[in-house]
C-alpha cells in the first residue's frame, strides 16, 4: 500500500470509529448491510440521504442524483445506492427511479427492483418504461433489459414485452419478445 492509500484508509477509519461512538452515544443501533455481511468487506464509505448536482462548465443545471444511502467500495470501483432517483435535463429530460443501484467504474448502472424511467416528466402524457432489472451505461445513454417491460403513454398506448434495448437520447427501443401494444388514437 502506498502512503496515500494508508492515510485515506486511516482517515476513513477514524471518521467510522468516530461516527459509530457517536451514534451508539446518541442509542441509534448501527446496522450492517446483508451484502457487507456475506461478502465481508466494508465500504471504504457510506452516506446517508444524498444529493449530488452536476452542471455543464457554464453552470447550467445536467442532472441530479438523490438516494437514501451509498455505500462506495474503492477497490472494486463500485458504487451501491438504495432508492436511487436520477434528474436529467437532455432534451427531452428523463427521470429514472428504482429500489437499488449498482455503479461499476462511474458508469455502468445495474438498477433493479420497481425500475421507472420517464422521459420528459413535466410533459402532459409522458412515457413511461417499467421493469425489474435495467443496465445502463451513462456514456453512451444506452440501456437494456430481458426482463418483462410494460411501456405506457397516457392512457392512449400501453406496450409490453420481455427484453428490451433503448437509446435514452432518442427514446428508439427495441422490443425483444412477447410484443403486445395498444394504441388509442386521440
Amino acid at each position: 500500500m502506498n502512503a496515500k492509500r494508508i492515510g485515506l484508509t486511516v482517515l476513513v477509519v477514524c471518521l467510522t470509529v468516530t461516527g459509530l461512538w457517536l451514534s451508539t452515544r446518541q442509542g441509534v443501533s448501527v446496522v450492517i448491510e446483508p451484502e457487507v455481511a456475506s461478502t465481508g468487506v466494508l465500504p471504504q464509505m457510506r452516506m446517508e440521504q444524498i444529493e449530488r448536482i452536476t452542471t455543464d462548465t457554464d453552470g447550467n443545471w445536467v442532472s441530479t442524483l438523490l438516494a437514501t444511502h451509498a455505500e462506495f467500495y474503492d477497490e472494486e470501483d463500485r458504487l451501491v445506492l438504495l432508492q436511487p432517483d436520477v434528474q436529467t435535463a437532455g432534451s427531452p429530460p428523463s427521470a429514472m427511479t428504482a429500489d437499488r443501484a449498482e455503479v461499476e467504474r462511474g458508469r455502468h448502472w445495474t438498477m433493479t427492483g420497481n425500475v421507472v424511467v420517464i422521459s420528459d416528466p413535466e410533459a402532459e402524457t409522458p412515457l413511461v418504461i417499467r421493469t425489474s432489472v435495467l443496465l445502463y451505461d451513462n456514456l453512451t445513454e444506452m440501456a437494456t433489459t430481458d426482463a418483462p417491460v410494460i411501456i405506457t403513454q397516457g392512457a392512449r398506448m400501453n406496450t409490453e414485452a420481455v427484453g428490451m434495448t433503448i437509446n435514452l437520447n432518442t427514446l428508439e427501443f427495441d422490443l425483444h419478445e412477447q410484443v403486445r401494444s395498444i394504441y388509442r388514437p386521440d
